[in-house]
């Protein structure tokens, strides 16, 4: 991937991903942190191979936005364009965010 978030409050903005690929998971981004968000961005073609999740983004913190980001063409084993771990009492804000044409579901909880 391009982006392994750790830590708290990050801010990923106005960003383009074209054609990234991983054998992990988060083919574009991978966020381990509290507080991040992701504004305005576009993902193309982002994908991961093995069997892993998350074709642009895999999310395993707590408070992500996901807002104003386009996704196309992302492909993963599971959340073609965005995979959230462990979902259970975590708060996620993901909006006016177009998908089109990926793998498997969009999004995986």
């Amino acid at each position: 991937g391009s982006i392994y978030v750790k830590g708290d409050e990050a801010t990923v903005r106005s960003s383009s991903f074209d054609n990234i690929s991983s054998v992990n998971n988060g083919g574009a981004i991978f966020v381990d942190g509290e507080q991040t968000e992701i504004l305005s961005s576009s993902f193309y073609n982002c994908t991961v191979s093995n069997g892993n999740n998350g074709g642009a983004i895999y999310i395993d913190d707590k408070g992500t936005a996901v807002a104003y980001s386009n996704f196309t063409q992302s492909k993963a084993n599971e959340g073609g364009a965005i995979y959230i771990s462990s979902a259970s009492g975590k708060m996620f804000l993901i909006f006016l965010a177009p998908f089109t044409s990926i793998s498997k579901s969009c999004i995986h909880l």
